[in-house]
């Protein structure tokens, strides 16, 4: 992988305001990935979208990383509920068009 494909986390923290021990707990509970390359820190470009959201629950929202665990884990809920309403809707229309 080449190096322009990682974000480094100092500069991260200071475009999300956020510090480098928030990261770390949210790399720690597996929502994001810190990768070292030479005594430096970067976040994979790939899980930029990730790490901002849960920036913005911290910074904008106030939410502490408990807080934002629980929330993950209700999106992810309710992302689940949602792939098993699409397969039983799909399952009705095929019992409908009988």
């Amino acid at each position: 992988m080449e190096r322009n494909e990682f974000i480094p986390l100092e500069v991260f923290c200071s475009q999300c305001n956020v510090t480098n021990s928030f990261v770390e707990i949210m790399a720690e509970a597996g929502w994001i990935e810190i990768i070292r390359i030479e005594e430096k820190y970067f976040i994979p470009e790939r899980q930029l979208a990730d790490a901002e959201r849960l920036a913005r629950l911290n910074t904008d929202l106030e939410i502490n990383p408990e807080g934002i665990d629980v929330v993950m884990t209700l999106l992810q809920r309710m992302q689940k509920m949602q792939q098993e309403i699409t397969v039983l809707q799909d399952q009705l229309r095929l019992y409908k068009d009988d």
